[in-house]
């Protein structure tokens, strides 16, 4: 039989494990907790994601895209072009915003399309909260072609936690071969080093 100090020290135990997977699950949204927000995921977090190849395989020539929690204004997904340092056109193509601080929890997607050989559009969508936005950037605005492109390179967040204002990097793409996959492609070093650099990127309010 089991002594009573001994039952005792393993009820313990077992609340101390119990308390830490709670504390756990809540920190990253997990079941019971979850609520609205992307399970699995702590709030005010964002991870870039990989979206069904199959699917998206099909309709894009390039594609990713990302899980958020986050509460706040907004969140916009943001089209940046630049000849070298100059920024030639900005564009907002896909999000969506609050007066009030709000729960904007889900996921954004992203695709490239192309006809023949040449770029087309940049398609975006925003699924957050049970609100959708989508739109487009038209290639065909800008002096970019597919023969210019000396990388493609996506930027993810080093640790994962949303702030307020930073341009959080979706994919890069920049003319010559002598930038590297780990540059700030907003820095002045970075865009003057190519002739050409266009940047998907979202931000948050």
């Amino acid at each position: 039989m089991m002594k009573r100090g001994n039952r005792l020290f393993i009820l313990a135990v077992a609340a101390v494990l119990m308390s830490g997977v709670l504390v756990y699950a809540n920190h990253t949204n997990r079941w019971p907790f979850s609520g609205n927000s992307v399970a699995g995921l702590p709030s005010n977090h964002i991870r870039l994601i990989q979206p069904d190849v199959g699917h998206f395989t099909l309709l894009f020539s390039q594609h990713g895209g990302a899980y958020f929690n986050h509460r706040g204004h907004g969140v916009r997904i943001n089209v940046a072009y630049y000849q070298q340092t100059e920024l030639i056109l900005h564009e907002t193509i896909a999000g969506m915003s609050t007066a009030d601080n709000w729960e904007h929890n889900g996921a954004l997607y992203w695709g490239l399309t192309t006809q023949g050989n040449q770029w087309h559009e940049l398609r975006a969508l925003v699924d957050a909260s049970g609100i959708r936005s989508n739109s487009s950037f038209d290639f065909s605005q800008i002096d970019f072609e597919p023969s210019f492109v000396g990388l493609i390179s996506s930027a993810p967040p080093a640790d994962g936690l949303i702030e307020i204002g930073r341009r959080y990097i979706l994919q890069a793409w920049q003319s010559g071969s002598s930038v590297r996959a780990d540059n700030d492609f907003f820095h002045t070093d970075s865009l003057n080093q190519s002739e050409h650099t266009v940047i998907l990127y979202v931000t948050f309010d």
